[in-house]
């Protein structure tokens, strides 16, 4: 696994709220944000046939919320989190440090596992917010590695193997090479 190298947690933070601080990167989302609403109506259908609805879910990393917003319009209790706060769907909140108590969400999303500074710290602060028999919904870019991912996961299983009281529910390869491989992973926690 490829990692950025940060001089420091802070140097992370910094160079990560510069992604959706940036107006111009915000103008370019908000132009795409019927487009990304549909993806998100797509990418969740294995959720709807695995999460009962009125399940409270968040979203880690959700830039302005369309992930939230769809998960809202499917009957899910949602909110969103990410390092520059896009109210009324996402509050300022870190995903190594999840701001919401033990055990609070049915469900926990994520698409951005890229951007992610310490691997064991996310996956244990997922675990931790999850309720007994949660969801985890993963969606991983495999052997990206772009101007604000943190790592570059060549393998699923480096973020897998950190959860090992979780059963499968969904595992979808598109099976495409290089920069295209997609892995869509929902994960039912067993115990811990």
């Amino acid at each position: 696994m490829q990692r950025r190298e940060y001089p420091d947690y802070e140097a992370y933070l910094t160079h990560q709220r510069k992604k959706t601080a940036n107006p111009a990167v915000i103008a370019k989302l908000r132009a795409r944000a019927d487009e990304r609403m549909r993806h998100f109506r797509g990418e969740f259908k294995v959720v709807t046939k695995h999460v009962p609805a009125g399940t409270r879910a968040i979203c880690l990393g959700a830039r302005l919320g369309e992930e939230v917003a769809v998960l809202r319009e499917l009957g899910y209790d949602a909110i969103g989190i990410d390092l520059v706060p896009c109210p009324p769907l996402v509050e300022q909140g870190d995903f190594h440090h999840i701001p919401f108590a033990d055990s609070t969400f049915g469900l926990v999303y994520c698409n951005s596992v890229d951007h992610v500074y310490d691997l064991t710290q996310f996956a244990a602060e997922v675990r931790r917010v999850l309720k007994p028999s949660g969801w985890a919904y993963f969606v991983l870019r495999v052997n990206h590695f772009g101007n604000y991912e943190s790592l570059k996961l060549e393998d699923p299983s480096s973020l897998l193997c950190l959860f090992p009281f979780f059963g499968r529910e969904a595992y979808v390869d598109n099976g495409l090479a290089d920069l295209a491989r997609i892995v869509r992973v929902l994960l039912r926690k067993t115990a811990e």
